[in-house]
């Protein structure tokens, strides 16, 4: 009888080891995976924090983030933005009066038509949880923090949609993009996306200024070009150049297969406002009048 069960017996015992073996390899393999898919959200997580810490280069001048919070999916960034400016028609009857804070807690003040108030901060508030415009804004207000008759708070200049000139820094315009050496000047170049019409002959530049460049085309409106050429503009110079009397920015465009610079004087815009699309001439606009 021992003899027939010695098989059945070690068979089973076997049967048991091997299961056991078996669980230890799949707790094994659950723990390998479960520490690689750690490993991942770690490497992402440092990825994300990386991409944050990476914001845009203002030298520390007006449009440098001064602070970033996200909350209740509310982003508000509030950014350097140091201008003083007369107070004019542009600005709504709401954004006349100035808060405590930029939740309008405790009104403090009323501005006037011709009073000057002194910006020092300038703060988009995004709302990412509300449905966008027809067009692709994002709800949100902007905010401007000011100094104005001894008194510090804010001002609302817009309340309803974000983009375009309600908010001067949108899609950090006017960073600085590189710095262009040439022919003894060193120029600042800036961020900046507009359209502009050419309706005169316009060299388009290898590099900006009249000196130590090469001329890559010639825009002729109503010959080799449409009597309307539009141009698009990518970037802007911080600095400017008199040229034929003229004191005006070198753009950075492109068009048909050719990239390179234009003088400003000479690319014109199609509808009121500012010029450029540039922070200081868009809160000069939204708050007083033209720039």
């Amino acid at each position: 009888m021992l003899k027939k069960t010695m098989p059945v017996l070690l068979t089973f015992l076997c049967m048991i080891a091997f299961s056991c073996k078996e669980k230890e390899s799949v707790t094994a393999a659950a723990n390998i995976s479960s520490n690689s898919q750690a490993a991942v959200t770690a490497e992402t997580d440092k990825e994300k924090q990386a991409e944050q810490k990476k914001l845009p280069d203002y030298k520390n001048g007006n449009g440098t983030i001064l602070s970033i919070t996200d909350e209740g999916g509310i982003n508000t960034v509030i950014r350097k933005c140091e201008m003083e400016i007369p107070i004019g028609p542009m600005l709504s009857e709401e954004g006349h009066t100035i808060y405590e804070d930029h939740n309008r807690n405790k009104p403090l003040a009323k501005i006037q038509d011709g009073d000057t108030i002194q910006i020092e901060q300038a703060c988009a508030i995004r709302k990412l949880n509300e449905p966008k415009s027809d067009w692709g804004s994002v709800q949100g207000e902007h905010w401007f923090k000011v100094k104005y008759k001894g008194l510090e708070g804010w001002i609302c200049s817009t309340d309803t949609y974000l983009g375009g000139m309600s908010d001067p820094y949108e899609d950090n315009r006017y960073e600085v993009l590189q710095t262009i050496t040439n022919a003894g000047k060193t120029w600042t170049v800036r961020k900046m996306e507009q359209e502009f019409s050419v309706w005169e002959n316009l060299n388009i530049r290898d590099k900006p200024g009249l000196s130590d460049n090469v001329v890559v085309y010639t825009i002729r409106p109503g010959d080799t070009d449409p009597s309307q050429t539009i141009i698009n503009g990518h970037a802007i110079t911080e600095e400017m150049e008199t040229i034929d009397g003229i004191e005006e920015r070198w753009i950075k465009i492109s068009y048909k297969e050719y990239e390179g610079w234009v003088f400003g004087a000479y690319a014109t815009t199609e509808r009121g406002g500012p010029h450029y699309y540039i922070p200081e001439d868009f809160i000069t606009f939204e708050l007083g009048d033209l720039p």
